[in-house]
């Protein structure tokens, strides 16, 4: 079936434009047979009693195109020679595809012959009836120079089927009459009860921790103090979370000592924790802010130089990340920080003046703690 050639004619102007699509898929049908390398005589009729020709088909085609089968039925009512139609391995491969875009349609068609370079065509139409039509002409005419390019006649349409008759219904029954229905009482109903409030949840933490700080001292200071934290908890991410640690290190002492003094670092470290994001059921994390204040205490140790102790006010903001891990009344806790000092005094020798250390402008860290929990 070819909408775009075998519908009747509605205007002189269809009729014109129907005429210059034959004429121009005759042309380059004839454009096929006679490819380069070969001439005209090289493709003479064959009589209807030649061995038929192994013809393989590939097909693709867009779902609202003409399918396969619609398209090898046109090319078959085309032909006048045998061709015998193989899965692979024919003499002569076809490969046609098909595509309906918004803008139109789109075919393409490629033949190749054994032995022969292969030749390769495109078309555009409106519609895609119409490219399947003038590519079923061209493989028709390529197969068979005799082939019909006439239009193929409109399919015959299965006769409707006779309207049913309905037969004449039966007089309506008599109506039945029926005992009025009871409606037992109804209960007055109830309010229904409030949603369950979300319970709240307690957890406070002691015990002992451990840690090295950079950027305090001119060796990196080992840090001991105590833990002391508590959270609530309403079920949710929003979990606020308060931590006060006590801590003290020393140069020489818990840690490594200096060239040119020893020093000395009490402070008090205060964390708010506002979220704490459940990782596991027993592991959480809680990002901080976090605010220290105590003193730093330097002594002149060189030779050279009489020694004299200085003690100096110490004051950093920051923010600290910690992990917790909740193992039923006991808890394991490890954090990290980074500190801003705010202030930066500079220690020095005078007489003559020789600088020992000033502290960093970013101080950071690391801590473990441990201890029991307790859960109210």
């Amino acid at each position: 079936m070819i909408p775009a050639l075998g519908r009747m004619f509605s205007s002189p102007f269809e009729v014109a434009r129907t005429r210059s699509i034959l004429r121009l898929v005759s042309f380059v049908a004839v454009s096929l047979l006679v490819a380069p390398g070969r001439d005209a005589q090289a493709q003479p009729s064959l009589a209807p009693t030649d061995e038929p020709e192994h013809v393989e088909l590939d097909y693709l085609s867009s779902p609202s195109c003409p399918q396969k089968a619609t398209f090898l039925t046109e090319v078959k009512a085309r032909i006048r020679r045998p061709v015998s139609w193989v899965v692979a391995e024919g003499a002569v491969r076809v490969a046609v595809s098909l595509n309906q875009a918004e803008s139109g349609a789109t075919g393409r068609l490629e033949v190749a012959r054994a032995g022969k370079p292969p030749t390769r065509r495109e078309f555009t139409a409106v519609t895609c009836s119409e490219v399947g039509s003038a590519l079923a002409l061209v493989v028709a005419l390529a197969l068979d120079p005799n082939a019909r390019t006439e239009p193929l006649p409109e399919p015959e349409l299965e006769p409707a089927p006779a309207p049913l008759v309905e037969a004449p219904s039966p007089p309506p029954a008599p109506p039945v009459s029926t005992p009025p229905r009871v409606v037992p009482p109804q209960a007055p109903s109830l309010p229904l009860p409030p949603p369950p409030a979300r319970e709240t949840h307690y957890v406070a933490w002691l015990g002992p921790v451990a840690g090295v700080d950079a950027g305090y001292a001119p060796e990196a200071l080992v840090t001991l103090g105590v833990s002391l934290g508590a959270r609530v908890s309403w079920g949710s991410w929003f979990s606020p979370t308060v931590q006060l640690t006590p801590l003290w290190g020393k140069t020489g002492s818990t840690g490594p000592a200096a060239e040119l003094g020893s020093f000395a670092w009490a402070m008090a470290r205060l964390e708010a924790c506002p979220v704490n994001v459940r990782l596991t059921p027993a592991l959480g994390f809680s990002p901080c802010l976090a605010a220290e204040l105590g003193r730093l205490t330097a002594r002149g140790t060189a030779d050279d130089v009489e020694s004299r102790t200085a003690d100096r006010f110490w004051a950093a903001p920051g923010v600290t990340a910690a992990l917790h891990f909740d193992l039923g009344a006991w808890f394991v806790r490890v954090s990290g920080e980074g500190m801003f000092p705010a202030t930066r005094d500079d220690f020095v020798f005078r007489e003559p003046d020789r600088s020992v250390h000033r502290a960093s402008a970013f101080a950071y860290g690391g801590r473990l703690g441990f201890g029991f929990q307790l859960e109210p």
